[in-house]
């Protein structure tokens, strides 16, 4: 592949980005506000309140199985006391997402394994999060929401590219992104991270969409990026749609060490162990995905569970 035509790709890939359509003003401001450590609950609930649509959607999922909340979260007030700030934020960014970035509602999208990955890779990265000694990190689930959606831009832009290299990932044993720069002259996790600046989104969370596929490559603020990395892989091991991204490598030491991952017998990281835990929670996390991709599902007053 010659220099000017990887020149040409990355211009319309970087001209597609551009051409997305941005996060929503309040949502951009949600962002800015949850990392601003002065910023207030009341703040914060007003703003979100002031969207409606958002609000519906956000509640809905707050009062989803996956957050276990005891009783119904019926206003945003209540929702921020009782998930955080952080958690808030990562559900105004998941609803933003489910109306503006390319999620069919009817079943028929081709891409749709791509987002059933992505949710469990969400969901790992967030019961990784809350299980390793990083408790700080508070981007992992939108981080893992978004570490593919380079992809998607790839997609929309490159179509020709796209099922060249979705050819070339089923004949091959390679992971997709070795696969890419094969194909593209470069891979999906630089795009999405580019889509991500493009959208003002915490630079961890960029940084680590970069990396996730190399978090050691990382100098420094790696966690996020580890954090990342084993989700992937922990989703395409729980069996979510495991041809998405080719082969992947087992987890390296260095990713396993920095992240303080639990041993087994033998002194390896015990992904069975995580195994076991994320099945558990991607069966809670069933109705937050339908409500995310927009799929048919009840509330669960109907389902008969008490709040």
């Amino acid at each position: 592949m010659t220099v000017h035509a990887t020149s040409a790709r990355v211009a319309r890939i970087a001209q597609g980005i551009l051409d997305l359509p941005t996060l929503p003003t309040v949502v951009a401001k949600i962002v800015q506000l949850v990392d601003n450590p002065r910023t207030s609950a009341a703040t914060l609930a007003q703003l979100i309140s002031s969207d409606p649509a958002l609000t519906a959607r956000m509640l809905k999922m707050a009062n989803s199985a996956y957050y276990g909340f005891p009783r119904r979260i019926g206003t945003i007030n209540l929702a921020i006391v009782v998930l955080g700030f952080n958690t808030v934020r990562d559900l105004a960014i998941s609803a933003s997402l489910a109306e503006r970035i390319n999620i069919d509602h009817d079943g028929s999208d081709p891409m749709a394994d791509f987002w059933d990955h992505s949710v469990a890779t969400a969901v790992a990265a967030r019961m990784l999060q809350r299980q390793t000694q990083n408790r700080q990190v508070g981007e992992a689930f939108v981080a893992g929401l978004l570490h593919d959606i380079g992809r998607l831009v790839v997609a929309r832009y490159l179509p020709e590219e796209f099922h060249r290299v979705q050819d070339a990932l089923a004949q091959s044993q390679e992971p997709l992104w070795s696969v890419e720069l094969e194909v593209l002259g470069m891979g999906h996790p630089e795009v999405g991270s580019t889509l991500c600046k493009h959208w003002n989104l915490p630079e961890p969370i960029c940084e680590s969409i970069h990396y996730h596929h190399n978090p050691l490559g990382l100098e420094d603020n790696r966690t996020l990026a580890c954090i990342l990395h084993v989700a992937e892989y922990m989703a395409h091991r729980s069996g979510r749609n495991p041809h998405i991204e080719g082969r992947l490598r087992p987890v390296e030491a260095g990713v396993a060490e920095a992240l303080g991952l639990r041993r087994n017998t033998r002194g390896e990281p015990d992904m069975v162990w995580y195994l076991e835990r994320l099945q558990d929670e991607l069966q809670r996390a069933e109705s937050f995905r339908d409500i995310l991709l927009g799929r048919q599902t009840q509330d669960r007053e109907e389902d008969g569970h008490a709040f």
